[in-house]
């Protein structure tokens, strides 16, 4: 799945917060009769002690497709094509040191984000890339961001067949090695 395209929650991941600087993955085969898994599951670390989970599957029920990323004032959540944030008014390191209670939780008042109804889909991407070709209209998502994604898709497979975390940048070497090795010979 991972060389198949289900890629999308990987892409959004390093669009919004960055390229993570080391992965810890699992790759299975679970429902699907393919070569290649159709779930990964991967705890990634960003500096500055930020953390995160990212889950991506053609084999599980529930909404396709959820991001969340959450902070010490709030959560966004983009599901379905809709965004909502969920604000406190205080901040969660305030919260945890003043509350008595150590499995309080954070009162959040949560509200819709509209969002432009156009953007994220495939064609609104081809066409931004036309766009960008023809017009010098900048690019919604550049190289330097496919390439993060890519590389992020790349860990994944490696933490998963080496059963070891991995630090970004991939070393490319031992990546090309593996890759070798996995492949099937007809």
């Amino acid at each position: 799945m991972l060389c198949g395209g289900s890629l999308a929650g990987a892409v959004r991941i390093c669009h919004l917060a960055g390229q993570p600087n080391l992965v810890a993955a699992w790759n299975r085969t679970i429902f699907h009769a393919i070569e290649t898994e159709d779930t990964a599951v991967a705890m990634l670390a960003w500096p500055h002690q930020t953390i995160g989970t990212l889950v991506v599957s053609t084999a599980q029920a529930g909404d396709p497709e959820r991001l969340e990323i959450a902070g010490t004032r709030g959560v966004l959540q983009i599901t379905n094509g809709r965004l909502t944030f969920r604000e406190s008014s205080t901040d969660l390191r305030d919260f945890l040191a003043e509350s008595g209670d150590p499995f309080g939780k954070l009162a959040l008042e949560s509200r819709d984000v509209q969002l432009e109804s156009n953007g994220g889909h495939h064609t609104a991407i081809y066409a931004n890339f036309i766009d960008a070709v023809e017009r010098g209209t900048p690019l919604v998502a550049d190289g330097s961001e496919a390439r993060m994604s890519l590389e992020l898709a790349n860990a994944l497979i490696y933490s998963s067949a080496t059963r070891q975390q991995v630090e970004l940048p991939l070393d490319t070497q031992a990546y090309a090695v593996l890759i070798d090795r996995l492949q099937v010979v007809p």
